[in-house]
């Protein structure tokens, strides 16, 4: 009976990089925060007064996308993103003789090429 050679070893896998991609990043944020007036900011506030706590949520995203290209082991590529956030809060600040309401916001919008 006749024996077989045995089959030959494939080729290594090389892996290729070249294509386009897109994704995304989405989540939240929060924080808390407080301050303390430091300059006369009207009447009823005087420095030294303490602002009250606020708490801060919002929204956080980026989109993402680009294109590769490989050369043997080198990589080169296009890729660009669009970031948004927007963290906000709000308050009320009371003294004897006067009120406040105030609102503070995180507002972020980018682009990166």
């Amino acid at each position: 009976m006749a024996v077989k050679a045995p089959s030959p070893a494939p080729p290594p896998y090389v892996p290729n990089w070249t294509g386009f991609y897109v994704g995304g990043e989405f989540g939240a944020g929060w924080a808390k925060s407080q301050a303390t007036v430091v300059t006369n900011s009207g009447v009823g506030f005087p420095p030294g007064t303490v602002e009250s706590q606020i708490d801060y949520f919002g929204g956080l995203g980026v989109i993402y996308g680009g294109y590769n290209y490989q050369i043997n082991q080198f990589l080169i590529g296009i890729d660009g993103d669009y970031t948004w956030a927007a963290v906000h809060g709000t308050g009320t600040d009371v003294s004897l003789i006067n009120w406040r309401n105030f609102a503070r916001q995180v507002r972020s919008i980018g682009l990166r090429h």
